[in-house]
């Protein structure tokens, strides 16, 4: 009876830690973000705009791309990476 207890402990405590991890992971895609100023087109700041942020690799080339629409404004943007 004893063994058997502590198999279920430890099947509980394995699954916690998996679902820690997974839940982890799934995060990590929204914890990054970029910002800026003074986007400016022919001399003048954007009032509105798309911005494309695109994250290359030397070896792997494209590992990262996405579009965030009218996320510039009045020449700034502040977006979060993997948030879209």
């Amino acid at each position: 009876m004893r063994r058997e207890k502590q198999k279920i402990i430890l099947m509980v405590v394995l699954l916690s830690i998996f679902l820690m991890s997974v839940n982890f992971a799934y995060s990590l895609e929204s914890m990054f973000s970029d910002k800026g100023s003074n986007v400016k087109a022919n001399g003048v700041l954007v009032s509105n705009g798309n911005l494309t942020i695109e994250i290359r690799d030397e070896s792997l080339g494209l590992v990262y791309f996405e579009d965030y629409l009218s996320s510039i404004n009045n020449g700034s943007w502040n977006v979060f990476l993997g948030y879209n």
